[in-house]
């Protein structure tokens, strides 16, 4: 079985990485929306 500790551990970086990886979509799709009005 896996330690507690190590288990926590994998929980908080695994859902640190999704929001982070989220909040990096977000981005990308509110970037070109704004190079291609600018550039429009």
């Amino acid at each position: 079985m896996v330690p507690l500790k190590v288990a926590i551990v994998a929980a908080f970086l695994f859902y640190r990485y999704k929001f982070l990886s989220r909040v990096e979509d977000k981005n990308l799709y509110r970037l070109p929306k704004r190079t291609r009005t600018s550039s429009n």
